[in-house]
């Protein structure tokens, strides 16, 4: 990785509190969240600020869930105390 993008992304970890790298959260889990909460796809992608096919895609399986994505979601979840990952389960 050249030091420029390294810069970069270390910038955009601080800029976003991220502190560590975990494992993506599983789609059974993101969907999870999602009806818990009562959200439809397109409230939740507003809510979230993504658009609604991502949040399509990441509930299915379809697409990798990015680092920005999880941490939308894990943050949405702690602040409606419930922990992402324990909804996998």
């Amino acid at each position: 990785m050249r030091e420029e993008a390294a810069e970069r992304l270390f910038k955009w970890f601080a800029e976003h509190s991220v502190e560590k790298l975990d494992e993506a959260p599983p789609p059974a889990s993101l969907l999870k969240l999602r009806t818990a909460l009562g959200f439809t796809q397109a409230a939740l992608a507003a809510k979230l600020g993504l658009k609604e096919p991502i949040v399509r895609r990441v509930e299915t399986g379809n697409m990798p869930v990015s680092i920005e994505v999880a941490t939308r979601y894990r943050q949405l979840a702690e602040q409606n105390g419930l922990d992402l990952d324990q909804l996998a389960v």
